[in-house]
């Protein structure tokens, strides 16, 4: 028996407004907090979120300082990249965090990174939304099976299954395209790839929660194919 780990996500971006406000027309629902906070209570943690942080490198240092002091660990979606208002990296090492990784050859969300300040960890997540999601599955989810004491092993150890979509052959990054299962009457497990894989669309999750798993230079694969796939 242990204490579920304590999380606090925090989103950022002066285009950012809450949900139940009305947005400017260069503004857009902060939709990131609160769906990434839900995957973690539904991955086993406690975890709460916070009001979209402005573009303010003042104001990103002292809430990641806040959250480090009483979270395990401190989940940022955006400012991950390297534009002019992208303040989060920056702000962890004033805080004398400690970067384990910078980017990852993936594909969507090749900004994520992860670091550590003093005991607590902060993993960072790209802005866009479907790169957000998907990169929370990839990186989030097993990291919570560790400090929950689970074995994270099974969920990042992909399964077989059909596809019903021509797949490209891959190139120089690993990437995970965004699919629908189902089952047929045999009980074979299929998967059809979205037509609309922007890293943008958070939409398309609605109905293809599945992850395809393209590895490095895999080749085209015709409909009927065994691919890899990672289920919600």
């Amino acid at each position: 028996v242990s204490r579920r780990p304590r999380i606090t996500v925090l989103g950022g971006g002066d285009e950012l407004v809450p949900p139940g406000t009305t947005p400017q027309p260069d503004q857009i629902f902060d939709s990131m907090s609160y769906g990434i906070a839900a995957l973690a209570e539904q991955w086993g943690a406690e975890a709460s979120s916070e009001a979209p942080l402005a573009d303010r490198a003042s104001d990103i240092a002292k809430a990641i300082s806040a959250a480090v002091t009483h979270s395990d660990l401190t989940v940022i979606v955006g400012g991950a990249s390297v534009g002019d208002h992208d303040h989060a990296r920056p702000a962890v090492r004033a805080l004398g965090g400690e970067m384990l990784f910078e980017k990852v050859a993936v594909r969507p969300g090749k900004p994520t990174w992860f670091a550590r300040i003093g005991k607590s960890l902060v993993l960072g997540l790209p802005g866009n939304p479907a790169s957000a999601i998907v990169c929370a599955r990839l990186f989030l989810r097993p990291l919570l099976d560790k400090l929950c004491g689970r074995d994270p092993l099974p969920s990042v150890r992909p399964v077989v299954a059909k596809t019903r979509t021509h797949l490209a052959a891959n190139g120089p990054r690993e990437t995970y395209l965004r699919a629908r299962p189902e089952t047929d009457e045999f009980g074979q497990s299929w998967v059809s790839a979205a037509r609309a894989q922007d890293s943008s669309l958070l939409s398309v999750l609605a109905i293809a929660p599945a992850l395809i798993v393209r590895t490095v230079s895999a080749p085209e694969v015709g409909e009927g194919a065994l691919v890899e796939v990672l289920y919600p």
